[in-house]
């Protein structure tokens, strides 16, 4: 469906070039048969000085016309005629050796006719007139066409573009209009993606009166789908607090029943697959119903900044320092619990794998962020590095772990339309694993929001 801003510059334009089109045309004719009204009021002007020549001296007063150089040049478009009631005919030089040809009656008063001259279309009147001798004839005189519709043309061409510049200007007047009566919507569509942002409700005060039920409904529905949403929330992290201490209690009687000596490896490998099924369904649950206003960002630099601190307690990574580069202003549209557990699952696996040095950088591609977790520890084979992110694939086990923390990272992430990507680190030598995710960078201001 079009915008309302282009619906209403089309419809508003429609409209605009339909009235100047009515207006143009009604003035057109209008001022064309005021033209008329002029040309036929000289017209008759003429035949009168005719007739009054006619009446008072006869055919011989019509010569007086001869007198005006307009009825002596030849095809002047100035015409005049007089026929006698015995067939004697007189009239201007300006016809050469042409005549006019008059109606078959004539009566006493002045009659229009139009008919073709020497050069073209004319407009002429007749009378029949008395002659002194008490005969009559019947004095005509016409004029071309030719200049009435040559001006005719003019005034169209010059009607035709003042009302396509005046069109233009409507148009533009229109679009200026309509941005700023469709200004209150730009507002709110920018107050309602930071209201997901900021969790603040909208206030119907600040927008035009004709949209306060629309604010009021986006009000209501935002406020039932952050309920919603922590319902839904909450009840996964029962979900996964109601089973995660049923498998821990199962766990410990495999182990039990392993020290006795009873071979536990398949019930083992049961309970890892129900697990690594159960941790990614809840990843996935957990993505699906992240409250729209955490997609607003979460600061990267304090998360990384909580794990690093958590981690650098323990005794087993006194040994190791943290190179955390500059993260500042960049924010991640996740659940800050998700992206603190993905995060903590990264660093931790570099950890158990880096002998002194882990770096934390991050640069933005393609409209997503890429955090990067780097270790100078001994890194993984490429041909190796699609099975780790498979559930429960171990390279190693003499490491403590199940296996299923960078396949559930990689599920949490893919669930947010992220990614993870395995590579090595080309200055410290060891892993270096691309975390994608989406995000932006803030300014100053917004980036200490947490």
């Amino acid at each position: 469906m079009r915008s309302i801003r282009s619906r209403a510059v089309n419809l508003g334009a429609m409209w605009s070039f339909a009235i100047l089109a009515f207006t143009a045309t009604f003035l057109y004719l209008t001022i064309q048969k005021q033209n008329l009204f002029f040309f036929d009021e000289a017209l008759l002007l003429r035949h009168s000085q005719l007739v009054s020549a006619v009446r008072s001296d006869g055919l011989g007063g019509a010569n007086r016309f001869l007198r005006s150089q307009e009825y002596k040049n030849a095809y002047s478009g100035f015409y005049w005629q007089v026929e006698a009631q015995n067939g004697m005919t007189i009239q201007s030089t300006s016809l050469v050796e042409n005549s006019l040809v008059l109606p078959a009656t004539g009566t006493g008063r002045p009659q229009f006719w139009t008919g073709s001259g020497p050069d073209g279309p004319f407009r002429g009147v007749f009378q029949r007139v008395p002659l002194p001798d008490g005969s009559t004839a019947t004095a005509a005189v016409a004029v071309s066409l030719r200049g009435f519709w040559t001006e005719a043309g003019r005034l169209l061409i010059t009607m035709l573009l003042s009302f396509v510049a005046i069109g233009f200007l409507c148009i533009g007047g229109i679009m200026m209009l309509t941005n700023t009566a469709l200004r209150p919507l730009r507002r709110l569509t920018d107050d309602v993606l930071n209201r997901w942002e900021r969790g603040a409700e909208l206030k119907a005060s600040e927008y035009p009166e004709e949209v306060t039920p629309l604010i009021n409904e986006i009000n209501e529905l935002m406020e039932r789908n952050r309920l919603v949403v922590e319902r839904g929330r909450r009840r996964a992290a029962d979900l996964a607090h109601g089973l995660g201490t049923p498998s821990a209690i199962l766990g410990n009687e495999l182990d039990k029943f392993a020290a006795q000596g009873v071979d536990t490896e398949a019930a083992r490998e049961a309970l890892e697959r129900i697990d690594r099924q159960v941790k990614r369904s809840l990843a996935r649950i957990r993505a699906a119903n992240v409250p729209a206003y955490s997609l607003g960002g979460v600061s990267i630099e304090t998360s990384v900044g909580r794990i690093v601190k958590l981690l650098s307690r323990s005794h087993e990574n006194a040994h190791l320092s943290f190179d955390i580069q500059n993260l500042a202003g960049y924010r991640a549209s996740m659940d800050p619990h998700d992206l603190e557990e993905s995060l903590g699952n990264l660093l931790e696996n570099a950890t158990k794998w880096a002998k002194t040095t882990i770096r934390v950088s991050i640069v933005t591609e393609n409209g997503m962020l890429a955090i990067r977790i780097e270790d100078d520890g001994p890194g993984i084979p490429e041909e190796h590095r699609e099975d780790v992110l498979k559930s429960g694939t171990r390279l190693d086990t003499s490491t403590k772990g199940t296996g299923i923390g960078l396949a559930i990272t990689a599920e949490l992430l893919e669930a947010y339309g992220g990614s993870i990507l395995l590579d090595r680190s080309d200055d410290l030598g060891g892993l270096c694993v691309t975390f994608r995710v989406p995000g932006r960078r803030h300014d100053a201001r917004q980036s200490g929001q947490a």
